[in-house]
């Protein structure tokens, strides 16, 4: 939340708990940090290609934060190896 409060854009990435994401978008906005929230399977490639166009094309001119759930982190960290 730091980076949100000194200005950059956060994005919320979610695939299966839109309440959650809603809500957290919701309390980040009332700090007043810019932020929306994106559903994508970052498991899949296709998807994370369609996530970082989504947010190059239509939401940011320039990406300053993308939150990710720590699980999918991982595991496309642990799949580029």
């Amino acid at each position: 939340m730091e980076l949100g409060r000194r200005g950059a854009t956060v994005i919320i990435n979610y695939l299966k708990n839109h309440e959650a994401a809603k809500t957290t978008v919701e309390e980040l906005k009332l700090q007043g940090i810019k932020t929306t929230r994106i559903k994508a399977h970052v498991g899949e490639e296709a998807a994370i290609d369609s996530l970082v166009s989504k947010i190059e094309n239509n939401l940011v001119s320039w990406i300053s934060w993308l939150i990710m759930p720590l699980q999918a982190l991982c595991a496309q960290l642990l799949n580029f190896r």
